[in-house]
């Protein structure tokens, strides 16, 4: 994973904020194994939020990808307005 930096003040960092406080009140309130299985949820949601954003920025990078070359594809009809006279 990438560890990013965010300005102080921003919504990310006031979001993130809140969960930090709501996981330690979380595992204050836990004992023991219920205090494992939530260390297993968090760590397992954390890097299903990683798969899922990688998910996304592939699938829009491919998306992008696609659409550039269908416009390089289809650019000689642009030019000529699909007139086959010229």
């Amino acid at each position: 994973m990438e560890t990013r930096t965010y300005r102080k003040g921003s919504r990310v960092g006031h979001v993130m904020q809140i969960i930090s406080e709501c996981e330690e009140a979380l595992l204050k309130g836990l004992d023991g194994e219920l205090k494992e299985v939530f260390k297993q949820f968090s760590a397992a949601r954390t890097e299903m939020d990683y798969l899922s954003g990688t998910d996304k920025f592939i699938y829009g990078y491919r998306l992008g990808v696609m659409m550039t070359a269908e416009v390089f594809m289809t650019s000689d009809d642009m030019i000529h307005d699909g007139d086959d006279d010229f």
